[in-house]
């Protein structure tokens, strides 16, 4: 196998992992719908709902769009949920041993918000290299548009092809 090829159904395997991801949240937000509405707090359960739905929606719909149409673009967007997933899945974390090392001594904290100041950046450029690295993997680099992926149909392709 090709390091193109390898590169693309790696990044095929991640968006249908993320779409799936995001079916499961769209179904919770369904959930927290049904069960939520026997409480008290309706306003509460309509506003985690409508969250977890529509936060679901753009999961499926960035998962679909890449398996749909594989190139640059499909990466530098596959390259953002990995990174902003792992950011969300650290963060709480971070915030812990903030608040742990706060309580030792008042003048971390500014340090501590250095670091966390640091992270929101390196969530910002991390995507940008990881992505450059990988279209150069994919063999991308020169601006081309890939081909068809999993999901192509005779119709779509001739669509986005006069884009």
């Amino acid at each position: 196998m090709d390091r193109c090829v390898v590169t693309k159904r790696i990044i095929q395997g991640v968006a249908a992992t993320f779409g799936v991801l995001g079916l499961m949240c769209v179904f919770y937000g369904l959930d927290v719908a049904v069960t939520g509405f026997r409480e008290r707090d309706y306003l509460i359960s309509l506003l985690v709902t409508s969250m977890i739905v529509v936060l679901g929606g753009f999961i499926v719909a960035i998962a679909w769009a890449n398996l749909r149409h594989f190139g640059p673009r499909s990466i530098w967007r596959v390259t953002e949920l990995v990174v902003v997933a792992m950011y969300f899945c650290f963060s709480p974390w971070l915030l812990q041993l903030i608040e742990c090392l706060e309580h030792a001594k008042p003048m971390v904290g500014l340090l501590l918000v250095a670091v966390l100041l640091l992270s929101l950046h390196l969530m910002h450029w991390l995507p940008r290299a990881l992505s450059r690295k990988l279209i150069q993997l994919a063999g991308l680099e020169n601006g081309e548009r890939g081909d068809s992926t999993l999901l192509s149909d005779v119709a779509s392709d001739t669509s986005s092809e006069r884009e």
